[in-house]
């Protein structure tokens, strides 16, 4: 919120060049981003905890709801290389539309944060004789046989390699509690 607030009124400073104000404005955006992310996951756990969590199934066709997403990502995604490995004709899928996005975004979220600029961050559609398996790939550094145990614990974060990470550690808390809910 911190960074928000200075940015904003940063962008507002009488004299500041266009440039300048603009940069500022996108530091505004990605804040709020990450703040947007942090209090979703937070209610998310909430509702999953206190046994208030309501999925609203509905079939949903696949490809257009990670097109929205990769749509709305492109902008975090920094100089990543967004992929898409996805058939065609995918049956629709019974799922909860705004968790379903929610998980996607959160493994999104962490392959563009843990892994090195540049690289391909690749998310696949595979077809199974029952499911379709939905995957998330990065070329990050991977993590440690010995930090895999935490990985789905609250607030647990991993060091990515001299980046600063934004979070608190719960996407992939919240995609598990998400996905055993589905």
């Amino acid at each position: 919120m911190t960074v928000l607030i200075a940015a904003l009124a940063t962008a507002m400073t009488e004299g500041i060049t266009p440039e300048d104000a603009r940069s500022m404005l996108n530091e505004a955006v990605l804040s709020a981003q990450s703040l947007n992310y942090i209090v979703n996951n937070l209610i998310e756990l909430s509702r999953y905890q206190s046994d208030r969590l309501v999925l609203h199934m509905e079939p949903i066709n696949i490809i257009e709801s990670i097109n929205s997403l990769i749509g709305k990502r492109r902008m975090d995604a920094g100089k990543h290389q967004l992929l898409l490995d996805i058939p065609e004709d995918l049956p629709a899928v019974h799922a909860d539309r705004t968790r379903l996005e929610l998980i996607l975004s959160n493994l999104l979220n962490n392959a563009i944060n843990y892994s090195v600029e540049g690289t391909e961050v690749r998310l696949s559609v595979q077809r199974q004789p029952e499911n379709l398996l939905v995957s998330v790939s990065d070329q990050g550094i991977g993590i440690p046989a010995d930090q895999q145990a935490s990985l789905f614990q609250a607030f647990e974060r991993l060091e990515s390699a001299g980046r600063v990470t934004r979070g608190l550690g719960l996407g992939l808390l919240v995609c598990k509690r998400l996905v055993e809910a589905h």
